[in-house]
């Protein structure tokens, strides 16, 4: 999907389910990849709509905070107040429409995006 849609969709539910910036706290679990942290993205562009973010995310957008992490974001929400984690794995595609792969400025050949979720598809692949 493309971020457009899924901030569009994301901010209509949780409007409609009576989650604002008031009463809300967004965390996000998003691999820290660059490319994922551009001007427009998604995690940016919730992050307007709610006012405060707080990040969970690790490598191929697999939360690394544990319990411990969690129950610190958990403390941070307002009192009586509501969570919202956007959890999104992410996988580019170049421009000819080669999935897990990405142009990245600056750089002449493709690169893998999400690297990480690259290699653990390759390790299942070889086993």
């Amino acid at each position: 999907m493309r971020n457009e849609d899924v901030v569009k969709g994301a901010i209509q539910i949780t409007s409609e389910l009576g989650l604002n910036s008031a009463n809300t706290l967004f965390s996000h679990s998003v691999c820290p990849d660059e490319i994922n942290h551009m001007p427009g993205d998604i995690t940016r562009e919730i992050h307007s709509h709610f006012g405060k973010m707080f990040s969970l995310g690790g490598l191929a957008g697999l939360p690394f905070t544990g319990s411990t992490g969690f129950k610190a974001y958990a403390a941070h929400v307002p009192d009586q107040g509501n969570i919202f984690v956007l959890f999104a794995p992410h996988c580019g595609v170049s421009r000819e429409g080669l999935c897990g792969y990405y142009h990245r400025h600056g750089q002449r050949e493709l690169t893998t995006a999400c690297g990480a979720a690259i290699g653990a598809l390759n390790s299942v692949r070889d086993l």
